[in-house]
């Protein structure tokens, strides 16, 4: 799966589109990578997902938010 190199969001297989629950993968500054899912929120909710180090992975302020699990490394 494609991993920015920068620690930005990738698509992780396919081409996911924008409120769709398909999985993106994003490499934290630490080194972990992490599976994000986009989900539809309330508006006006903002909110962010942190690695275990407490880095920040990804943000919002509008209806799309995020959950993130660790994703597999075999």
């Amino acid at each position: 799966m494609p991993v920015s190199p920068n620690g930005g969001i990738e698509r992780a297989q396919g081409s996911a589109l924008p409120g769709s629950n398909a999985p993106l993968l994003t490499r934290c500054r630490c080194g972990r990578l992490w599976n994000l899912m986009m989900e539809r929120g309330q508006s006006g909710n903002p909110g962010c997902v942190r690695c275990s180090c407490e880095a920040e992975l990804v943000s919002w302020s509008g209806t799309i938010i995020f959950n993130a699990v660790p994703a597999e490394t075999d």
